[in-house]
């Protein structure tokens, strides 16, 4: 069985982005990292991922967005929001699958 999980890291802050994927990657997961969603939607037209890790607040196309792309094109894709300014009751009602 394999354990491994490929994992697209979305977050324009390139430091954060860095310091989660080697966390990930020492777990044994195969991480890619996108600096906003526009950049994350030609990631997922390349490759295949079994989750994407979200920030919500990110130039160009933020979270929000960049989930509802998704949730056309990948709507079995598990998508996980992560943000600094926007609380989880925020995004109750947006479909992401955990915060």
């Amino acid at each position: 069985m394999n354990d491994t999980l490929r994992i697209l890291l979305v977050d324009d802050e390139v430091d954060l982005l860095d310091t989660l994927g080697a966390v990930l990657a020492r777990h044994g997961n195969e991480v890619a990292t996108a600096t906003d969603g526009a950049v994350a939607l030609e990631r997922l037209s390349e490759a295949v991922f079994d989750l994407v890790i979200a920030d919500i607040k990110m130039p160009e196309m933020d979270g929000l967005e960049l989930l509802e792309h998704l949730r056309q094109d990948h709507p079995n894709l598990p998508i996980l929001a992560v943000s600094g300014y926007v609380g989880p009751s925020e995004l109750d009602d947006h479909g992401f699958n955990g915060y």
